[in-house]
């Protein structure tokens, strides 16, 4: 219910704070927000959405990383996801869908063929190796990320290495 779920938000967002402002300002903290439109879009969705802006505003000042990952390109476009988008100076893009690399263009407020070519070329062959594009202040890459057999059997979800694995 949207009462329980409000206390949860503050509860959640007061520990966090707590380690923020209490915590060692020196040293290195992370935040990441993993699967943010189905918590701004549930109950208590507005509550939620004004503590991110708040948090990703914030946190950053005090020696804190804050990031999301998504793989919903409306979590980008919402006032809360152009919010955090304004606070971020690093991005990780993994190969989208190729008529969704316009909308994260104008999304990422990334004007430059360079960018767009850069997205267009990631490449993934599961089981093999992933590509994704690293955007800083010092630079961008191309980076591959080739995990070894054991970690891509541990973190695989596709449904053939899935089920391959349970009949081993």
């Amino acid at each position: 219910n949207e009462k329980i779920s409000d206390v949860i938000i503050n509860a959640i967002f007061t520990m966090l704070d707590n380690v923020m402002y209490s915590g060692d300002r020196g040293e290195k903290k992370h935040l990441l927000v993993d699967e943010m439109v189905s918590m701004v879009s549930s109950k208590g969705g507005p509550a939620v959405a004004n503590q991110l802006k708040r948090a990703f505003r914030t946190y950053r000042s005090l020696n804190c990383m804050c990031g999301i990952a998504s793989q919903n390109e409306e979590d980008l476009t919402s006032e809360v996801g152009q919010a955090i988008i304004g606070n971020i100076t690093k991005r990780i893009i993994l190969k989208p869908r190729r008529e969704m690399i316009p909308m994260l263009m104008q999304t990422l407020g990334l004007k430059s063929e360079r960018h767009a070519d850069n997205i267009r070329s990631l490449d993934t062959k599961p089981g093999y190796f992933s590509e994704f594009y690293l955007m800083s202040p010092h630079g961008e890459v191309i980076c591959r990320l080739i995990p070894d057999r054991l970690t891509y059997a541990i973190a695989t979800t596709t449904p053939d290495d899935v089920a391959e694995i349970k009949r081993l």
